[in-house]
C-alpha cells in the first residue's frame, strides 16, 4: 500500500463556524480516545514510513485549533515529517501571537478553508504573519453560491498575490458516494448542497484555470491520486473534484487516516476500512 499523506484527526472539541456544507455531518462523527491515539502513535509512524508518506495533515471533524493540547502533542510526535494544518482560520485570526509558536513547534503549512471572497481581506494580516514566520499559506476556496456568481479564476489569483497566499486550490462541494451518517443534520446538509452549489460554477473556474495555465503557466507535478499542480504567475494552483476520500482503486491512496478514536483507516466514512 502506498499513501501520499497521513491525515490525523485532532480530537473533536466542536467547531466555531458551522458550515452548511460540512462533510463531517454526512460522514459521521466518532468518539475520541486520545489515550489510545498516544499509545498507537509509534505504530502509525512506522506504517506511514513503510507506505511512503511524506507529509502530515492535521485536520478533524471539528476545528483543530479548539484542541490546542492535543494539536501540540501531534506536532511534537510527527515533527520529522512535513506538517500542515487544515483550519477555517477563525481561532488563529483571533490569536495571532500563537503563529510564532506554531513555527517553533514545526508546522510547515497552514491551509485555510474559505467560502467567501471577503475572507481574503479579513485574514490578510494572519496570512502575512504565517508567511513571515517561515510557513506556507494555502487557501482552499469552497465553491458555492456564497461566492459571487461571476467570480473568475484570474480574480482569485489577484487576491492570492495581494494577500500573501502561496498556494491556491479550488474545491468542488459534493455529496459523498456513501453517506454513513443518516441523521437530520446530514440530510439537511445534502439538501443545502443540492440547492446552493451551482452545477457549472466549479467546472467554469476549472476550465478557466486550465486555459490560463496553458497560456502562461506550467505543470509543476502530478500527484499520485490524480490531482495536478501548476505554477501560475508564481502561485501554486490546483483543484479537487471530490472533497472526501471514500473509496480507492488499486494500491495508491490519497491518505492514511488516523482517526481520533486511536485507529488507522483508509476511508473517512467506512468503519470497515480500519487497518488496526
Amino acid at each position: 500500500m502506498i499513501a501520499h499523506n497521513l491525515a490525523i484527526c485532532i480530537p473533536n472539541k466542536g467547531c466555531n463556524k458551522n458550515c452548511p456544507y460540512c462533510v463531517s455531518r454526512m460522514t459521521g462523527y466518532i468518539d475520541s480516545d486520545f489515550e489510545l491515539m498516544q499509545k498507537q502513535m509509534k505504530k502509525v509512524i512506522k506504517i506511514s514510513e513503510m507506505s511512503g508518506v511524506t507529509s502530515i495533515l492535521m485536520t478533524g471533524k471539528g476545528e483543530p485549533f479548539l484542541g490546542i493540547p492535543e494539536l501540540e502533542f501531534i506536532l511534537k510526535g510527527f515533527n520529522e515529517f512535513v506538517i500542515e494544518i487544515q483550519t477555517n482560520g477563525i481561532w488563529l485570526n483571533n490569536n495571532l501571537d500563537y503563529i510564532k509558536e506554531l513555527s517553533k513547534q514545526g508546522l510547515n503549512l497552514a491551509a485555510f478553508s474559505l467560502d467567501r471572497i471577503e475572507q481574503f481581506e479579513e485574514y490578510s494580516d494572519m496570512f502575512s504573519q504565517v508567511k513571515a514566520n517561515g510557513m506556507i499559506v494555502r487557501v482552499t476556496l469552497n465553491i458555492t453560491d456564497m461566492l459571487p456568481e461571476n467570480l473568475t479564476f484570474k480574480e482569485c489569483i489577484e487576491l492570492c498575490k495581494k494577500n500573501n497566499v502561496d498556494q491556491f486550490s479550488i474545491r468542488n462541494i459534493v455529496i459523498p458516494n456513501n453517506i454513513s451518517n443518516d441523521t437530520k443534520g446530514s440530510r439537511e446538509t445534502v439538501d443545502w448542497i443540492k440547492t446552493h452549489v451551482p452545477e457549472n460554477f466549479y467546472n467554469r473556474l476549472v476550465q478557466e484555470l486550465e486555459t490560463e495555465v496553458k497560456a502562461s503557466g506550467f505543470l509543476l507535478r502530478s500527484l499520485p491520486y490524480g490531482a495536478k499542480v501548476y505554477d501560475y504567475q508564481g502561485v501554486s494552483v490546483t483543484y479537487f473534484d471530490y472533497c472526501v476520500q471514500d473509496s480507492n482503486t488499486g494500491d495508491d491512496i490519497r491518505s492514511l487516516i488516523f482517526q481520533e478514536n486511536g485507529h488507522l483507516y483508509t476511508n473517512w466514512n467506512s468503519k470497515a476500512s480500519i487497518l488496526f
